[in-house]
């Protein structure tokens, strides 16, 4: 039976793990720190940045379901359907990410003109890296058990790349400066992307092909995707609870201007991180035995409660007593860990009530929507953050005469809306994503029944269409 046999071998889970690695790291990065590059150290425009931001994601909303589509209507061939795109695309993906933090000496006007370009360039190539390798995931087996532990897995590991930036890009940048920091960084994990990409090319099967080899009509695949209801209401909740990524971007913020401390700001921010990725860490390491005992549903509101009293809780504490702070951190990053590992297995899981309900599984459409929603996280967050950084009047860093870089002081005010970007926003977006999860119903005895179903008829296919090839 399908769920008893194990497929996928241990070459591909070491692929799987360094490609997804990989991807975390970047969208990491760029999560972390693009909007403090692009206000502090590259010097943009501020009125530039949300603007930018807000474009690339709109870019973003297209170019994710175009990729989707252009998966599932793509035929098996000798390099597969995912897979070609990382034999392809690994090199100009490695370049652009270095591009993207370099920062040459440029007017205003070519500064716009050089960071549009790179940003949506890069964008595009992450998107068609991307979404066929969470794709890919799902088709490396069909045993439903291994699927979603191979996507726990990707997920958790790559959950350990996100740390990689936030604790060696600070060290870099006082070590080497903040120029040559970034930079630097953005280049070594871009030769990696390239070959963890063409690991997974090499190593990885697709074991799952369409049932049809036809090409669905973009309509329909959009039709039957509306009727995957487990995965739109995953990824609703997904994007109530955007604002928990506040807590990545605004760390470095926090970190340069609320925090007095005897360390430097790289220091504070290197501890901020380890507080917050130690909670994080306990909550994906947390969550495959929770919700393989308790169910999504339980698993998602319960930390999702957590998370947004704890973090309400915090900003009240205040951070003028650094250490003060710290606990409640650690203890917001374990939902944060939660809701970062929990939506990945939800959405594979889905697949299967998808085609027990319409006989398409549609991995490509269904993943790409599931990578647009975290880009639109991402992007929504950076975009909050610097229009919240206007309107709480923050001051950009400004060139003094010998052309150093210089912060300047903020007032009182601007320094408790800082705070605010990571403690009562992510509180916020974790309560709002308990909504959802009240309608949600593919758990317990009826996800049960709906597998079993699936896996007869799954038997009857194969065994009819062995009978038609000895006829």
């Amino acid at each position: 039976m399908d769920n008893q046999r194990r497929y996928v071998t241990f070459k591909e889970k070491l692929s799987i793990s360094f490609a997804s690695i990989n991807s975390y790291v970047v969208s990491s990065m760029i999560a972390s720190y693009l909007l403090y590059f692009y206000t502090d150290i590259f010097l943009l425009p501020m009125a530039a940045v949300p603007v930018l931001m807000g474009a690339a994601r709109i870019w973003d909303t297209v170019n994710d379901p175009i990729m989707g589509i252009l998966i599932d209507r793509t035929k098996n061939g000798k390099r597969g359907r995912m897979r070609k795109y990382f034999f392809y695309f690994a090199v100009p993906m490695g370049i652009f990410t270095a591009l993207l933090f370099a920062a040459p000496d440029l007017s205003n006007a070519w500064k716009v003109v050089f960071a549009v370009v790179t940003y949506f360039i890069f964008d595009t190539l992450y998107t068609v890296t991307d979404v066929p390798l969470w794709s890919l995931i799902s088709v490396t087996t069909p045993n439903t058990g291994e699927r979603a532990k191979t996507l726990s897995l990707a997920v958790t590991v790559g959950s350990v790349g996100s740390v990689i930036p936030m604790l060696v890009v600070p060290m870099l940048a006082d070590r080497f400066g903040e120029r040559r920091g970034y930079f630097g960084f953005a280049a070594i994990i871009g030769l990696f992307g390239m070959c963890a990409l063409f690991s997974v090319y090499r190593n990885a099967k697709e074991r799952i092909q369409p049932a049809k080899e036809e090409q669905l009509p973009v309509k329909k695949i959009i039709r039957i995707a509306s009727q995957n209801t487990p995965m739109l209401l995953t990824l609703l909740a997904t994007m109530l609870s955007c604002t928990r990524y506040l807590l990545q971007i605004s760390a470095v913020y926090v970190a340069n201007y609320n925090i007095q401390s005897s360390f430097s700001p790289g220091t504070v921010q290197i501890i901020m991180v380890v507080i917050i990725a130690a909670g994080m860490f306990t909550g994906m390491l947390v969550t495959p035995p929770l919700y393989t005992r308790f169910g999504y549903k339980k698993v998602y509101i319960f930390f999702g409660v957590m998370g947004a009293v704890v973090l309400s809780a915090a900003y009240f504490v205040g951070y003028d007593n650094f250490y003060a702070i710290l606990p409640f951190l650690a203890i917001g990053g374990i939902p944060l860990g939660v809701f970062s590992t929990i939506a990945y297995p939800m959405v594979g899981d889905s697949l299967d009530y998808l085609e027990w309900k319409t006989g398409e599984r549609l991995e490509g459409f269904c993943f790409s929507l599931n990578s647009s929603v975290t880009k639109f996280n991402n992007a929504f967050a950076a975009i909050t953050v610097s229009v919240f950084l206007v309107l709480i009047h923050f001051k950009q860093p400004v060139e003094n005469a010998m052309g150093v870089v210089v912060q300047q002081a903020q007032t009182a005010q601007t320094l408790d809306g800082i705070f605010a970007l990571v403690t009562l926003l992510p509180a916020a977006g974790f309560a709002l994503a308990i909504i959802p999860m009240l309608f949600y119903r593919f758990t317990g005895k009826r996800k049960e029944a709906i597998l079993r179903e699936l896996e007869e008829r799954r038997r009857e296919q194969q065994e009819a269409a062995l009978s038609q090839s000895n006829v």
